[in-house]
């Protein structure tokens, strides 16, 4: 998706790059590591795409089901992060 407008400002182009992201959940933390971000170089307008980073919602998925001591197995968890959101 390098070099296509921004959707925002209509100027800008859209630049890729790898990011990690912390979160916090009832007192504990984690960080996921390799998540596709775009950014506009005009705007600064920045968003992810969910197919990309399928990955960063699986961890979370099992962050929070780990921290809530629920047991949830891997096929339930790409099924939740692969969901498509209305």
């Amino acid at each position: 998706m390098n070099g296509y407008k921004c959707p925002l400002c209509g100027k800008g182009q859209i630049l890729e790059s790898l990011t990690s992201k912390d979160y916090e959940y009832k007192g504990n933390s984690l960080t996921i590591d390799n998540i596709l971000l775009r950014k506009c170089d005009t705007c600064g307008d920045s968003f992810e795409m969910m197919d990309d980073n399928k990955h960063m919602y699986e961890e979370l998925l099992k962050f929070k089901s780990k921290v809530n001591g629920l047991l949830i197995s891997s096929g339930t968890v790409e099924c939740l992060a692969g969901r498509k959101r209305k």
